[in-house]
């Protein structure tokens, strides 16, 4: 867990790691076809994209597991250019192919390489809500819109577990498991210590927010490595920071008249 590799599909994307002081900001070209990738442990790595929020490049996690012969994705990258890069990174990298993607919520970070996948006959697998959502926002039908709001299931030598807490980040927000090494991706309902900010809230239910991340908190109660929507994964404290950033965000918001 303690030793990560970083593996940069683009080479320019060095950039980030450089004092600012020295560093130029990337442009909009090569983040929309950048993915970097970090192995957290034996078969499993975290794979970061950017996506552009208010000016500025955001990075967006997923994680890619592997088993035997085969991958699992949770989250696309961004865009169709960065899933194409995270495709051949992996032919080339790990030499097996994609069998499956399960996405997290029906936003354009969690679904935006859909239709790169079909063209690759990767099944993407969702719950139906998150499918319905995906087909209104204009991402497509996943091919598999049939996870259960929760199910465990075997992918090699891990066992996964896909839950549904309730609405926050958006209405149909999952988090997936693992058992051992006890990760769990939280995907956007979850927030980096890194930030103090709910984020993009358009599509969120703010009032449910909290009891949802209790909920995950209390599953998954033994977990070592939470992984975020965005930003650098932590341990199980990012639950009660997340619970803390939505409720002093619904302190401050204006009493309705």
């Amino acid at each position: 867990m303690k030793n990560y590799i970083l593996i940069s599909v683009c080479c320019i994307i060095f950039c980030f790691s450089i004092s600012p002081l020295f560093a130029q900001k990337p442009d909009s070209a090569t983040v929309a076809r950048s993915v970097d990738f970090v192995k957290m442990t034996d078969g499993v790595w975290r794979h970061i994209s950017h996506v552009w929020y208010m000016g500025e490049p955001v990075p967006s996690n997923g994680l890619i597991i592997e088993a035997d012969n085969e991958l699992l994705m949770v989250d696309t990258p961004c865009n169709d250019q960065q899933t194409d890069s995270l495709l051949r990174w992996a032919d080339k990298t790990l030499h097996k192919p994609f069998r499956k993607v399960i996405a997290t919520h029906a936003h354009g970070d969690r679904v935006g390489g859909l239709a790169t996948l079909q063209k690759h006959g990767i099944d993407v697998w969702t719950t139906p809500l998150t499918g319905e959502w995906s087909v209104k926002r204009g991402y497509g039908a996943p091919s598999k819109a049939i996870l259960p709001n929760d199910t465990t299931f075997r992918f090699g030598k891990f066992t996964l577990r896909v839950f549904f807490p309730g609405a926050g980040h958006t209405v149909d927000n999952i988090v997936v498991g693992i058992a051992e090494p006890r990760i769990v991706v939280g995907g956007c309902l979850i927030k980096t210590a890194e930030t103090q900010s709910v984020g993009f809230i358009g599509d969120a239910v703010l009032n449910e927010w909290s009891n949802s991340v209790r909920k995950v908190e209390e599953q998954f109660s033994t977990a070592s490595v939470v992984v975020p929507g965005h930003g650098e994964p932590g341990d199980k404290g990012l639950f009660q920071h997340t619970i803390s950033i939505i409720e002093k965000h619904l302190k401050q918001r204006p009493a309705k008249k």
